[in-house]
């Protein structure tokens, strides 16, 4: 799950895959970069390493507004 405040674009390795929140989102195991975007607001940047079977949230995500 990834969710946001305020809702934000979740670009996932390069690819936009919608909205926040997403209640899933299947990945391979490895490294990947989560990005979370919107107009006006500093965008968030995470990498994350999935292994086979993880389940991870990224639920806490505040974007603050740009300066």
């Amino acid at each position: 799950m990834v969710n946001s405040t305020p809702w934000g674009r979740l670009v996932i390795d390069g690819e936009l895959i919608g909205n926040t929140p997403q209640l899933a989102v299947d990945l391979a195991p490895g490294v990947h970069t989560i990005r979370v975007e919107r107009d006006g607001y500093e965008p968030f940047e995470q990498q994350i390493r999935i292994q086979s079977r993880d389940t991870v949230r990224l639920t806490s995500i505040t974007l603050g507004p740009t300066p």
